[in-house]
C-alpha cells in the first residue's frame, strides 16, 4: 500500500508541472542489495517532460512544506502544499 502511494505520489507531482502533450515515463528496475547476495530491491523512476527545476532548488525538493520559487512552477500549480514528495521520502 505504501509503494502505490509513492508511486501515486510521483506521478501526480509530475502530471502537475507537465502540459498536455509532454511524456511522463515510469520504469522499474531490479538490483542486489548490496552485502546480500539473496535479497534484491527495486528502483522505481518516475521522469517528465515538465517545466523542471532549478538546480539551486534541488537540493530542497523532499522537504517538508518545499515549494519552488520559480514563476512557472507556481503558476501551473498555485494550491500546491508542497508535502506529496516529503511523503514519498518518508514512506520510502
Amino acid at each position: 500500500m505504501r509503494i502505490q502511494q509513492i508511486i501515486f505520489n510521483l506521478l501526480q507531482n509530475a502530471i502537475k508541472f507537465s502540459t498536455e502533450g509532454q511524456t511522463i515515463q515510469v520504469s522499474c528496475e531490479q538490483f542486489q542489495i548490496s552485502g546480500s547476495p539473496s535479497e534484491i530491491g527495486v528502483k522505481i523512476r518516475v521522469s517528465d517532460d515538465g517545466i523542471g527545476i532549478s538546480e539551486k532548488d534541488r537540493k530542497n525538493l523532499f522537504s517538508l512544506y518545499f515549494k519552488t520559487q520559480d514563476e512557472a512552477s507556481r503558476i501551473m500549480n498555485p494550491g500546491s502544499h508542497g508535502i506529496g514528495l516529503n511523503v514519498c521520502k518518508r514512506l520510502a
